[in-house]
Parts: C-alpha cells; sequence; structure tokens
C-alpha cells in the first residue's frame, strides 16, 4: 500500500528503491522480529536490554532494508527516495501491526549519512577479528594463567 501524495513525490528509480526496501522487510521477517521485540520490551518494561534492544532492532531492520534496496537501486536512488519521503506534505502510511517499519520515519538523517558515506569494510572486517580472537583467546589465556600461577590462584581462592 502506498498513498498517492507518496506516489507523487517518487520517480520511477525512486518508487523502485523504496519498493525494495520494503519488500525486504517483508522477506526478511522484520515485522516478525519487530514485534516480539516490541512483546519483550512491554512484558520487562523495567530492562534496559529489552527496550533499548527494540528500539536498536527496529534502527538495525532499516539499515538491513537500505541496503538490500542500496544494492538493487543504487545509494543514490534510496537516498533521494528517502528525502524525496520526507518532505512536508507526503503522507506514508504504516500499515504493519509493528510501528517502527517506515520509510521516512526512522533515524532519516543517520540513514541517509549512513548510505552517503558508507562503513569501512576492512575496518569491520578487522574489528570483527579482533573480537572472534578476543573470544576465542580469552579463555585459553586465563587457562594458561590458572595453571602457571596455580599457587597464586589457590590463595585467592583460599581467602
Amino acid at each position: 500500500m502506498i498513498t498517492r501524495s507518496a506516489l507523487d513525490a517518487l520517480n520511477a528509480s525512486q518508487l523502485a528503491a523504496v519498493m525494495a526496501h520494503e519488500r525486504a522487510h517483508l522477506t526478511g521477517r522484520h515485522h516478525q522480529l519487530l514485534a516480539f521485540t516490541a512483546a519483550l520490551a512491554r512484558i520487562l518494561p523495567g530492562s534496559r536490554l529489552f527496550t533499548e534492544g527494540a528500539r536498536e532492532v527496529a534502527r538495525l531492520a532499516e539499515l538491513a532494508a537500505d541496503d538490500v534496496a542500496a544494492r538493487r537501486h543504487g545509494r543514490d536512488s534510496v537516498v533521494d527516495a528517502l528525502l524525496s519521503l520526507c518532505a512536508p506534505g507526503v503522507s506514508v502510511p504504516n500499515p504493519l501491526p509493528v510501528p517502527g517499519l517506515g520509510a521516512a520515519k526512522a533515524g532519516v538523517a543517520d540513514r541517509v549519512e549512513r548510505l552517503l558515506f558508507p562503513p569501512n569494510p576492512a575496518r569491520a572486517r578487522l574489528a570483527q577479528t579482533a573480537a572472534m580472537a578476543a573470544l576465542l583467546l580469552g579463555p585459553a589465556a586465563l587457562a594458561t594463567l590458572i595453571f602457571t600461577q596455580a599457587p597464586m590462584c589457590a590463595a585467592v581462592l583460599i581467602w
């Protein structure tokens, strides 16, 4: 479903990018993920893990859908569509049962900046490698410390 004002605001390439973005939400089942995280946030409203987590999951769902649309139709088309849909007088419905999905509703400035200046993949890979190394080497380093410093560990455990 798309409104007449949204159709009037978009050219053909922008409309294709918006439709690809929305299809990415559907194929990725983002509405189910958002419903689940929103339910957890409502059940445990005092838990920052679930309340902030629900907001972050919604943001990441938008970024993922933006990435799919950008791969298929180009970053410029997605950015132009986002900016066109944010124009005054353009109404974009959110027919999904979960608030949070909507092309012109969630962190548009951050999304546009991310599309115009994408993250450096080499830097992201380096951060992932460092995190994986810490996860894998951390227990090994702890075991080495325990076995090489056994008398000191025994004193700490007795204390």
